[in-house]
């Protein structure tokens, strides 16, 4: 369970270090780089509420099976993004369209 706060503070830093490195270059954007940041606050948020779910199931002894089902879904969706962001990256999407 300690994974999970501990996976959300690691991508809250490096969500935090790309936005500012995204600032800082804004002239040079291109529509990766917001996908990029799209997927890494999908991230933090996963992490926060699967902490958020173990922390509960931890607390009471019970699921709470909505909790659980938009867990299965946001991870079944950030992982289809996350994989068309591979597919992407792996086509040459950023080079070709600019």
């Amino acid at each position: 369970m300690k994974f999970y706060l501990l996976s959300f503070f690691v991508y809250l830093v490096a969500c935090g270090f790309w936005i500012k490195l995204y600032n800082d270059h804004k002239g040079h954007v291109i529509l990766i780089h917001k996908y990029m940041t799209v997927l890494l606050v999908l991230v933090c948020i996963e992490c926060a509420f699967l902490y958020l779910d173990y922390d509960l199931y931890n607390d009471s002894g019970k699921r709470i099976i909505g909790l659980t089902a938009f867990n299965v879904l946001f991870s079944s969706f950030r992982n289809a993004f996350t994989k068309l962001i591979m597919l992407l990256f792996s086509l040459g999407y950023g080079i070709v369209m600019n």
